[in-house]
């Protein structure tokens, strides 16, 4: 029986988490032992209560209201070490779980030796758009990350399988193996909400760590939940401009700035900050649709 520890940050979304834990629940006993790690980070709606009373299962770390999602994940990580996990599995609490997703997941990653393997991701609202399949090219110079498949189109969860490279990942149900997650020595906390789960990831193949992204290890996230600013969430203008500015925000410039300079080609600099600038005001004016 491989054993995984089960990472999950939570604040104030007591009902998703819910479903996601009933998912998981099911799934371990059967051939895979499933430590589960819930860190509720200040949750005022009855987050804590509901764990004590209905998964007695689940690890509760408990943070201050302050760690926000890296903190939060590493002291996660950090509480996991007393299980000697195989692997450990990444995942949000606004997820659900595809058909056979931990089998499938873990099947990819077997077959992948000291490798990481992250999932095909779609929103859970119909129809299902496309969140993330992998990244096959990135062209530092200019910030721009070449998927495999259109982002945001509308798509059948069925039409995709098969195990991919991939050269970025996500904290939204990714799986490593818990010795290469301490090797990187976790996530780089100077990502305070965003950016230390992709940041990981390049970190991994500069370590000449490979990737890869399962098309059968689906996962489904609810949208209404995703992160203010994002530019397929219907915003003002005025809220996506703060996005730009605010360091718990998807759209924080310094955190992609900071990534552009660690990996990107640093002679370039100037030229992908001003590119990553006008980027981002493309994509909200373009998608605002979603």
């Amino acid at each position: 029986m491989i054993k995984i520890s089960v990472v999950i940050p939570t604040f104030n979304r007591r009902e998703h988490l819910k479903q996601l834990l009933i998912q998981l629940n099911e799934i371990s006993g059967q051939n895979y032992c499933l430590e589960i790690i819930v860190v509720v980070d200040g949750s005022t709606d009855g987050t804590l209560e509901l764990l004590k009373k209905e998964f007695d299962f689940v690890h509760i770390v408990e943070g201050d209201g302050n760690w926000w999602y890296t903190k939060s994940m590493n002291e996660g990580f950090n509480y996991s070490k007393r299980f000697n996990s195989k692997y450990t599995l990444l995942l949000n609490d606004d997820v659900i779980l595809g058909l056979n997703y931990i089998e499938n997941i873990v099947k990819a990653a077997e077959s992948k030796n000291d490798s990481i393997v992250s999932s095909i991701c779609f929103s859970h609202e119909t129809p299902h758009l496309l969140f993330d399949a992998g990244v096959k090219e990135i062209k530092w110079w200019r910030f721009k990350f070449i998927k495999y498949l259109k982002q945001l189109g509308t798509a059948n969860p069925k039409d995709y399988t098969g195990l991919y490279p991939t050269l970025a990942i996500t904290g939204r149900g990714t799986l490593i193996p818990t010795n290469l997650l301490f090797t990187l020595n976790l996530y780089d906390e100077g990502f305070k909400q965003y950016g230390s789960d992709i940041e990981l990831g390049f970190r991994a193949s500069a370590n000449s760590i490979k990737m890869f992204v399962s098309w059968d290890a689906q996962i489904f996230s609810i949208v209404n939940t995703t992160g203010k600013g994002a530019s397929f969430i219907k915003s003002s203008f005025f809220d996506f401009i703060k996005s730009q500015f605010n360091p718990y925000s998807m759209n924080y410039l310094p955190d992609s700035f900071r990534i552009a300079w660690r990996y990107g080609i640093k002679l370039l600099f100037p030229l992908t900050c001003s590119i990553i600038l006008l980027g981002n005001l493309k994509a909200y004016c373009f998608n605002k649709k979603y």
